[in-house]
Formats: structure tokens, sequence, C-alpha cells
């Protein structure tokens, strides 16, 4: 195929994207302001965009920053399509980087560590806006608009982009056949010496988190060693980071059920003694109503 016409392909693709990446930002502030309402009643919101979970108080992002600076990680959650979620992570991430003295680096869950090489080339300025959107495209099946802005600052501020996940194949196969089926060939590509344990308490927390309505058989099984599977990869791939740079303050942005308290930060618990602090977004799953700092430390709360 003649190089114009693949230009003209990859065009197109990410001007539809583009323009779903519209409608999300309406459906998603349309329907946060709805679930606001209805979490929260129709009182007046509080100016203050974040909740502290273990006073109950609100706080601004600088005061939530400040209160958090000795911790080594910040887990800042998302739910992946949602446009508001992004522009909280990129104002963390300033935040952070304005603020703090020692050196800043962003894990990503949509990066597999196979690509870490592109990703320090991206922000050494060697690649170009189109080589990089393709390479993330490999990566990850969102529209490049929902995170453009984000790569673009660390980019522009040489923040080191660090990729945490593992290839989606063995994922998959764990989640259809247990971890039991991995072959020898598919642990090479895993962190060495990684271990796949559900305990009852992962399974409640799985099916609160994701919302699980089928049945607990070994479909369930499989699904929650698949995510144990993934969360502790991802642990084992940042320590592999913080042991090489203990003096990096590192965001993490992951999806809402790998950055809860159970999910990847319990693996690192499990593994290493790391000053953490999570921040989530409120959701109609995790709110003021319910929510408890065996969960997460703040909420970012429903106001658009």
């Amino acid at each position: 195929m003649k190089k114009p016409l693949l230009k003209m392909i990859f065009t197109i693709r990410h001007q539809l994207k583009s323009s779903l990446f519209s409608y999300r930002l309406m459906y998603y502030t349309a329907m946060g302001l709805a679930a606001c309402l209805l979490l929260t009643g129709f009182a007046k919101q509080p100016e203050a965009p974040l909740y502290k979970v273990s006073d109950k108080s609100y706080k601004t992002l600088n005061h939530a920053v400040f209160e958090t600076i000795g911790s080594q990680v910040f887990f800042i959650g998302e739910q992946h399509d949602n446009p508001h979620h992004h522009a909280n992570q990129l104002e963390f991430i300033r935040e952070m980087h304005e603020g703090a003295e020692e050196p800043l680096a962003i894990g990503l869950e949509m990066f597999q560590t196979g690509y870490q090489e592109q990703l320090d080339q991206w922000v050494a300025g060697n690649l170009s806006l189109e080589e990089f959107v393709k390479i993330y495209d490999e990566n990850w099946g969102l529209a490049w608009i929902l995170y453009r802005d984000i790569f673009l600052y660390a980019r522009e501020h040489q923040i080191a982009l660090i990729g945490l996940n593992v290839p989606r194949k063995v994922v998959r196969k764990v989640a259809q056949k247990g971890f039991g089926s991995l072959t020898p060939a598919d642990l090479k590509e895993l962190p060495q010496g990684i271990t796949c344990e559900v305990t009852p308490k992962y399974e409640n927390f799985i099916k609160r988190a994701l919302g699980w309505h089928g049945k607990e058989d070994d479909s369930f099984k499989n699904f929650c060693e698949a995510q144990v599977l993934w969360d502790a990869a991802m642990a084992i791939n940042l320590l592999k980071f913080h042991d090489q740079n203990p003096e990096t303050k590192l965001v993490v942005l992951a999806g809402d059920g790998h950055s809860w308290k159970p999910g990847i930060p319990q693996q690192i618990s499990l593994r290493r003694d790391l000053p953490m602090a999570v921040f989530l977004p409120e959701t109609e799953k995790l709110h003021r109503r319910n929510v408890s700092q065996a969960d997460t430390d703040f909420l970012w709360l429903l106001t658009f």
C-alpha cells in the first residue's frame, strides 16, 4: 500500500477517534453531573475537588499534594475513556512537577515494558508525533486524544515515561484458562518469579470494583487470577524502576480497578514497605457514602 494512502487512512482513523472523544466528553459530563446529584443530593458542592477519606474533609489539589508529598508512589486512577479523569491526571502531574524537588516519572498501564526504548525516544524528542501515535496505537486501544496532553507535557518537561504493562495475550490466556495454563514461553514474558494467589478477600474486591454479576465458577476464578497477575506484574515492574531510581517519585496512571488499594498498591505492599498515596475518581461504585481508607486516600469528586 502506497504511503499517501496509508497516511490518509491514518488521518481518517484519528479523526473518527477525535469525534468519539467529543461524544465521550459530553456523555461523561452529563453522567457525572447526574451521578453527583444522586450520590450527594442537591446541596451546593464544595469548592475543593478532593475528598480526604481519613477525616472526611475537602482539599484543594495543592493541599492534597502537600499532605502526601512524603509518598514515593502516587496512583491516579482512571476510567480509561473518561476525558475528565485524564484532565485530573494532567493537573496532578503538573502540580507535582512544579512543586516537588525530586525527579518525577510517570508509570503507564497503557504501555508494555517492551516499548521502553520508544517511550525514552519520545521524551528525548527523537520521534515525531505521527511516529509516536502509531506506537501508542500498538499498545492501547483508546483514542490518542484522551492521553495526548499528558504525553505532550511529559515530552515538553522531560519527564520520564515508564511502561508497566505485560503482553495482553498472556493476561487474556489466564482469564480464559487460568494461571496454570501458562507455558514456560508465556512465563518468560512476565516478571521473573511472579505468582498468582487469589484470596477470598480479593474475590470480594473484584465483585465490588468491577461489578461482577456472573457465577462464581472457573470463569470467575480465572478472571480473578488474570487481575492478580496483571496487578502483580505491574507492581514488580514499578519496583524495578524504583530500585534503579530510588530518588524519583512515580505517578502511576492506571485503571481504577488496578489503582484501588487492593490492586497494584497491595501487590507492592506484599513485596516492599514503600510509602504510597492513592487518588481515585468518584464513581457510582465508589463514592463519599461508601468509601473507606481500605479503598483509597482521596476521591476526585464528581464536579466538572
